[in-house]
């Protein structure tokens, strides 16, 4: 057997896979058993398996799969197309049988419908019959049935019919096409009245913002409340709004810079990367809503930002661009405290190639940051109008000086 020892708040159920990080090995939990060799469900705290993949030493273990939580999803109500069915039995005229989704409507005639002899068939057997669409996009509840007493009809008959039926109607919204409307779009020209072409940079704390005052930033992103109020009297000092605001043009400062969308017409706001802005089409409707500057996709290549500001240039004529020049992005964000972080530390998460990921949590949302960090040649940006910011998160000052130095 291997033992194993679960930290605090995770729990190992029966038939979640598992993996061992050192050797590279692992397998689908069967058996699970406690301290004295009883089979259990699950566990959360020590608790012990088969040695199936033959562990010699003490390893790292890690969950790969998650049994309750794959139940859940195959229990998943799987979103259906709602249909009606129209049936009419009647002795001695074809039996027929019609299907609708309320745009297509579809009729199939069987065979003369009789007298039965025995076994009659009633209408409650017919609607079972017709039910039969588990495997289909359809569901029905509206059965419109009319038949008269004592009859026969094939059960095969009325399953054909209904197969048939179901194909022809999948066929029809297989095809189906809305109408193409088009229309003039006018693009007006909205001046910009300054220019914020330079350096701009993201702080966390006292000591980076107060190291970047003393260097040649036009503008420093804030994201503490209180570090804001107290420089806010500074041209150069924004307040960084944070991410995923309910609310975002109620947590609106005197400048801010936001990562969400809203009409901001009615206040100072620059655009970070977050909004992921990849054509010209969306930075202009970003313009129209008051947004003064905007910064780039971090998805975007150095050619394709490059031909993205001449090509926004000669649509609509000059903005303010930013790009994140230099930092870590930000892979994840994730309501909760999902890592059990204190508010005043970050950590890292390792994957199994040993890369590492710093990570930390606000209050309100955990934080997962990409384990490199981007860096990108700032004179190519700014020799074409572009702003380069800096994203610092653990720099110390000297780092700081350092980096912004190599400019």
């Amino acid at each position: 057997k291997i033992k194993i020892e679960l930290v605090k708040g995770f729990t190992l159920h029966q038939y979640d896979s598992i993996r061992f990080f050192n050797i590279g090995k692992g397998f689908v939990v069967n058996y699970l058993y406690d301290s004295k060799g009883n089979y259990i469900s699950s566990s959360s705290s020590i608790c012990y398996v088969d040695n199936k993949v033959d562990l010699q030493e003490e390893d790292v273990l890690c969950k790969t799969g998650d049994y309750l939580l794959q139940q859940e999803f195959e229990q998943t109500v799987k979103k259906k197309i709602p249909i009606s069915f129209s049936v009419y039995a009647l002795t001695g005229q074809s039996l027929k049988i019609e299907i609708s989704d309320g745009v297509h409507t579809f009729q199939k005639e069987g065979s003369i419908v009789s007298k039965a002899n025995n076994a009659p068939m009633d209408k409650e057997r017919i609607i079972k019959q017709l039910n039969r669409l588990v495997d289909t996009p359809f569901i029905c509840d509206d059965y419109r049935i009319k038949v008269d007493d004592a009859i026969f009809i094939s059960i095969q008959e009325i399953n054909q019919i209904r197969r048939e039926l179901v194909e022809q109607l999948s066929n029809a919204r297989s095809k189906m096409a809305g109408d193409f409307i088009e229309k003039e779009v006018s693009f007006d020209f909205i001046p910009i009245t300054q220019k914020n072409v330079g350096y701009s940079c993201v702080v966390s704390n006292a000591e980076q913002l107060e190291t970047c005052l003393s260097l040649d930033f036009q503008r420093i992103y804030v994201l503490d409340d209180s570090l804001y109020q107290q420089y806010k009297h500074l041209d150069s000092i924004y307040y960084n709004v944070p991410r995923e605001k309910f609310h975002l043009l109620d947590s609106l400062k005197e400048k801010n810079y936001v990562a969400d969308y809203a009409d901001c017409r009615e206040a100072v706001v620059l655009g970070s990367y977050p909004l992921n802005v990849m054509n010209i089409y969306t930075a202009y409707y970003l313009r129209r809503f008051g947004f003064s500057s905007v910064c780039l996709s971090v998805e975007l290549s150095d050619s394709e930002i490059i031909d993205f500001l001449s090509l926004y240039e000669e649509k609509f004529g000059f903005m303010n661009f930013e790009i994140m020049g230099y930092g870590r992005v930000e892979n994840m964000l994730i309501k909760g405290n999902v890592l059990s972080l204190t508010t005043s530390s970050f950590n890292y998460l390792e994957d199994l190639k040993g890369r590492r990921f710093p990570t930390y949590f606000d209050g309100v949302y955990t934080h997962i940051l990409h384990c490199d960090k981007r860096l990108l040649d700032s004179t190519l940006y700014i020799a074409k109008g572009c702003s380069y910011c800096y994203n610092f998160f653990d720099e110390s000052r000297e780092d700081i000086i350092k980096i912004f130095k190599k400019r």
